[in-house]
Parts: structure tokens; C-alpha cells; sequence
């Protein structure tokens, strides 16, 4: 692995910076070398994780993403179970409205991220870049807004029909928090352990 210009240019002033202070911990580890060696293990140790982690490819990291991902709602579900105090039968038809319009919104969430992306790129364009693609992208994400309030409208119509107000309140807002740590899952290159549903 090979150390940019600019990491060996600081690792170089820091070493000039310290070399007056650091003159006796260099005597003491010259005088212990089995520290010295535990030092440089570790350190190479850390530079082998890193570089397993750069070497994972794109769809190795959706795997990984996907996999922690769902892991979360499995735990997801068993907590709202607890704590919506839902019968088997309410949290298998739960499981299956709220299956069938993730999806929705998962296409949804794509279709804007990939106009947004566009749009950031067309109008970074010199010339105030491409007037049409910019509208067409625009078009996009207004579009992506209606669809998710639809969407929504349609999913809690549906749920109306096992679900309490109450009950579907306290959904509406538990899923809100999964939906913020599944984004910190998938914004989170290294592998890991996935965060645990807000049982609050």
C-alpha cells in the first residue's frame, strides 16, 4: 500500500517537530525491543484492516449493507411485536403490508437519489449546463415527493384495518428511527455490527 506525498510530508514534520522530546522513549525502546515489536504489529495490523476494507468491491459492500440491513428489521419487528403488544396474526399482516410498500418507497428513494445525483452534475456543467436534463431531473424528485405521500396514504389506509390509531402512530414514528440507522448502516463502509431498533 502505497503512502500519498502529503501523509509522508506530515509523518516527516511531526517526526522533526518531536525529536527533541522523544529522544529518551527512543532510548528506552531501543533498550526494550519486544515493545518496539508489539508497536510495529499493531501498527501493521491496522494498515492490513484498512486495506481489506478498500479492497471490498461494490457489490460485496451491497451485500454486506443489505445482509446488516436486514438484520436490523428482523430485530425491528420483534420489538414493535413487544411493544405495539400485536398478536401473531396483526404482525404477520404488518410484516406483509410493510414489505410490499418498502419496496415501493425503496424504488422511489432510488428513482430521486439517481436525479438528484443528475441534477448536482448538470448544473456543476459550465454554460449553466443542460436546461432540459436539469428540468427533466427537477420533474424527478417533485414527482418522488408525490409518490412517497401517496404511498403513505395508501400504506396507512391499509393498516387502518388491524392497527389502532394509536397503534399506527407509534409504527409511523419507530419506523422513522429504523430508517435513520439503516442509512447509518449503508453510509458505514466497515464491516460491523448493525445497530440495535430504538426501543423507546
Amino acid at each position: 500500500m502505497r503512502t500519498s506525498r502529503s501523509t509522508l510530508l506530515v509523518g516527516f514534520l511531526m517526526v522533526m517537530g518531536t525529536a527533541g522530546a522523544s529522544q529518551s522513549a527512543s532510548a528506552q525502546r531501543a533498550t526494550n525491543p519486544r515493545a518496539a515489536a508489539r508497536k510495529e504489529a499493531r501498527r501493521e495490523a491496522k494498515a492490513e484492516a484498512k486495506a481489506d476494507v478498500k479492497a471490498e468491491t461494490q457489490g460485496e459492500r451491497e451485500a454486506r449493507q443489505q445482509r446488516l440491513a436486514g438484520q436490523v428489521r428482523e430485530a425491528f419487528a420483534r420489538v414493535v411485536k413487544q411493544r405495539l403488544n400485536l398478536s401473531d396474526d396483526q404482525a404477520r399482516r404488518l410484516k406483509d403490508v410493510d414489505d410490499r410498500y418498502e419496496t415501493q418507497r425503496n424504488d422511489v428513494a432510488k428513482d430521486e437519489r439517481q436525479a438528484r445525483q443528475a441534477l448536482r452534475a448538470a448544473l456543476a456543467a459550465p454554460n449553466g449546463g443542460d436546461q432540459a436534463k436539469i428540468d427533466e431531473n427537477m420533474a424527478v424528485i417533485t414527482n418522488a415527493q408525490r409518490r412517497r405521500a401517496e404511498i403513505l396514504a395508501a400504506e396507512q389506509k391499509e393498516l387502518g384495518g388491524f392497527l389502532t390509531p394509536r397503534q399506527r402512530s407509534q409504527y409511523f414514528f419507530m419506523r422513522d428511527n429504523l430508517a435513520r440507522r439503516i442509512q447509518q448502516v449503508r453510509q458505514n463502509p466497515a464491516p460491523g455490527t448493525p445497530p440495535e431498533p430504538d426501543q423507546q
